[in-house]
């Protein structure tokens, strides 16, 4: 389930940044955590990226911070919101402060725009909010409509691949409507294409196999819904066919979906590289704000790298 006593925001000048702040800042009002806004000085760049500027004392960093978020906040007509957690960090990279901060303070939600880094960098590593999503102990939420000024969630989408991490990211996607007041849809994405295994049979598409497998996944969606006794939300019921990234980025933006709650395994390093993962593909090309639900602990993930890496090695 979300623990939600305690929020962190990355900060820094970008309207991705703003809009993760406004978010954050009204579930906190709703549940009455704390809010934590950090702001992660990175300390090195590479030569052909803009240069880093003259190293500023953590006081005035910290000043300037709390100064720019009171003057956000009053302009937003959020100035009374309490309590509030400032913090600057300094390191080479800004997603390992970010986990580290969760990790040390024991955060439950991380909130962050989705602008990645640029040239070179940004095509070996990723951004930096892939980097979290990874490396992060608790839940993330990517935000990624920089200009959007609505505070409020209002519909829901959680993609279900009938997987014990897509039951637990349910759970969550419960929790959120309830805390929202928000519609809840449910989607099951058929992978039409098979293994080419089958192909010497003949049998191309699952629907070959099991014809009513649209059917028989609506059932099942309807029987897991159930099983988490939460009558009074509003949800519906929506089984697709396709890739599941794709159909998952369309269904959100054809119904105009405000938040999309989905399960990440939480691999990490030589892991992450070779499995991949649909979630990332959601959060980087999602119309709104992603929610991702670790699966794995920090221990459980040691051990995926591990096994992968006796793998293929």
């Amino acid at each position: 389930m979300l623990n939600i006593e305690k929020i962190l925001v990355a900060k820094d000048s970008s309207p991705c940044a703003e809009t993760a702040l406004r978010h954050a800042a009204n579930l906190a009002r709703k549940t009455g955590a704390e809010l934590h806004i950090l702001y992660v000085q990175v300390m090195y760049e590479e030569h052909f990226e803009a240069p880093v500027l003259p190293v500023e004392p953590k006081s005035q960093l910290l000043e300037r911070l709390q100064s720019h978020t009171q003057e956000f906040w009053s302009a937003d007509g959020d100035d009374d919101l309490k309590p509030v957690v400032y913090a600057v960090e300094r390191e080479v990279a800004a997603a390992p402060a970010i986990a580290r901060y969760a990790a040390e303070h024991d955060i439950g939600i991380i909130f962050m725009g989705t602008h990645g880094r640029r040239g070179l960098r940004h095509l070996l590593m990723g951004s930096v909010a892939e980097e979290v999503v990874r490396t992060a102990p608790c839940q993330v939420v990517t935000v990624g409509q920089c200009n959007d000024e609505e505070k409020e969630i209002r519909s829901i989408l959680a993609p279900v691949d009938f997987s014990t991490h897509a039951g637990n990211a349910l759970e969550v996607a419960v929790q959120m409507a309830k805390h929202y007041g928000a519609h809840l849809d449910m989607l099951h994405v058929v992978e039409e294409t098979l293994h080419p295994a089958f192909y010497n049979s003949g049998v191309f598409s699952i629907y070959d196999i099991e014809p009513d497998i649209e059917g028989r996944s609506l059932e099942h969606l309807k029987q897991l819904f159930k099983q988490l006794k939460a009558e009074d939300i509003d949800v519906g019921f929506h089984v697709q066919s396709g890739r599941a990234a794709s159909e998952i980025t369309h269904f959100a933006r054809e119904k105009g979906h405000d938040l999309i709650v989905m399960a990440t395994h939480g691999l990490t390093e030589l892991a992450h590289l070779f499995i991949g993962s649909v979630t990332e593909k959601v959060v980087r090309s999602a119309p709104c704000s992603v929610l991702t639900v670790k699966s794995f602990s920090e221990t459980q993930n040691a051990a995926n790298d591990r096994r992968i890496e006796e793998e293929v090695l």
